[in-house]
């Protein structure tokens, strides 16, 4: 099952690291970011950059949340365990961001209103868009259980509109 642990701002791949080194590994299968691909536009001109979905968390894997918890409070770090993802969040999840952990920007098109991706790991979700920032480059997908409340979001650009 996988956990959202809470650290500070700014010192997830700190706590990223020292949750991989210090965690006994027969309790902590894994530790990741979830991120995805972005674009900012600044100095007159676009740039791509990776942005974690979960600002100030990292996902820890285990399948022992007693053990994982007092692993956990041994850690010279602040932190806070927050909650666990469903089995359909962890599945989604799973599936959208693949063995990488990370989702790369996609592309598409708008025709006649309907959006259309044309290019990247969206292919084909267009039913799970609830909504598209043109502006800023973004689409928000559906996600079960709402995460943290919040739909999980993806870089999307949309080239052509017809």
């Amino acid at each position: 099952m996988w956990y959202a642990l809470q650290c500070e701002k700014g010192w997830e791949e700190s706590c990223l690291q020292i949750c991989k080194n210090q965690i006994d590994p027969t309790v902590l299968q894994d530790a990741f970011l979830l991120t995805y691909e972005k674009m900012r536009r600044y100095e007159g001109r676009w740039h791509m950059e990776t942005e974690n979905l979960f600002p100030e968390c990292i996902i820890l894997d285990s399948q022992d949340e007693s053990a994982l918890t007092k692993e956990i409070e041994k850690l010279p770090i602040k932190k806070k365990l927050l909650r666990m993802f469903s089995q359909e969040e962890q599945n989604f999840m799973q599936e959208l961001y693949g063995r990488s952990k990370h989702l790369p920007m996609s592309k598409g098109i708008i025709h006649g209103g309907v959006t259309k991706v044309t290019e990247g790991p969206l292919i084909g979700r267009e039913s799970l868009f609830c909504k598209i920032d043109r502006h800023k480059r973004l689409v928000f997908l559906v996600n079960p259980d709402q995460a943290f409340g919040k739909n999980v979001k993806a870089g999307l650009e949309i080239v052509e509109k017809m």
